[in-house]
């Protein structure tokens, strides 16, 4: 399972040095992340701010969500309609192996005036 985030959840994720500890032990490695994620938390407001973000991962959740489900239902669709084609060429087997008769085995090898 997928889960999106909203832009506001996930602001401060990783901005502080003790948000990384239990990844990087080092203090020494910790200190320049954070500080990346720190000006990356800011470059992500501006674009909250001016450029609409929180509105455009609304959207493309939504559309991925619709395209996923679309695509359930074809397959689903398409399942079926196999199933159905088999069935049918199970049934055309059958008639086949008992003279379309449909009762037994091999009618017409059995003295069947037609045969």
């Amino acid at each position: 399972m997928i889960r999106c985030l909203e832009p506001e959840d996930v602001l401060g994720a990783g901005s502080s040095p003790d948000d990384l500890k239990y990844r990087f032990a080092s203090a020494d490695l910790r200190q320049p992340i954070a500080r990346d994620m720190a000006k990356e938390d800011r470059l992500m407001l501006e674009y909250m701010k001016h450029d609409r973000l929180t509105h455009w991962v609304t959207t493309t959740r939504d559309w991925a969500k619709q395209v996923l489900e679309e695509e359930a239902k074809l397959d689903f669709e398409q399942r079926e309609q196999r199933e159905h084609m088999v069935a049918q060429i199970q049934q055309a087997d059958k008639d086949l192996d008992t003279g379309g008769k449909g009762n037994e085995p091999g009618a017409w090898d059995k003295g069947d005036p037609q045969s």
